[in-house]
Parts: C-alpha cells; sequence; structure tokens
C-alpha cells in the first residue's frame, strides 16, 4: 500500500543522485587513505582528516538509512 511506504525522497531525489553519492564516498575513502603516515605531522593535517571523517560519516548514514528503508519497502521482492 503506497499510503504506508516511506517517502524516500525526502532522502534523495532520484537513484542517480543515491548513487552519485556511493561514487562520492569512495573518493573520500582514498582520500582518508592519503593522512596515511602524516596525519600527526600538523595540526592542519589532524583537522583535516577529521573534518573528512566526519563528512564521510554523514554520508554513509544517509546512505544507510535510504538503502535499509528501500530494502524494507517491499521485502518479499528479493
Amino acid at each position: 500500500m503506497e499510503k504506508y511506504s516511506w517517502n524516500l525522497c525526502d532522502i534523495f531525489k532520484s537513484e542517480d543522485e543515491f548513487y552519485s553519492l556511493c561514487e562520492e564516498v569512495e573518493k573520500d575513502c582514498k582520500e582518508i587513505l592519503s593522512f596515511k603516515g602524516n596525519i600527526c605531522e600538523s595540526s592542519d593535517s589532524l583537522y583535516n582528516c577529521y573534518n573528512l571523517l566526519e563528512k564521510l560519516e554523514e554520508k554513509l548514514l544517509k546512505i544507510d538509512a535510504y538503502a535499509t528503508l528501500r530494502y524494507h519497502q517491499n521485502m518479499q521482492d528479493s
């Protein structure tokens, strides 16, 4: 029943937007790896890494919420 389902457009307007954010997450993960071995070289380096991690976490939570709700919309359709 449509009236009892979640409006996933509140999270992402389209699946393309969802996949675009997934691609951003991949890029962010690669950028985080660039801090390996030099994160403590300066306070700026530490701050930038931590800031990137916070933004990455927000993106991952949004992706997870959308994917979970999308999956639970119709669990009979595997």
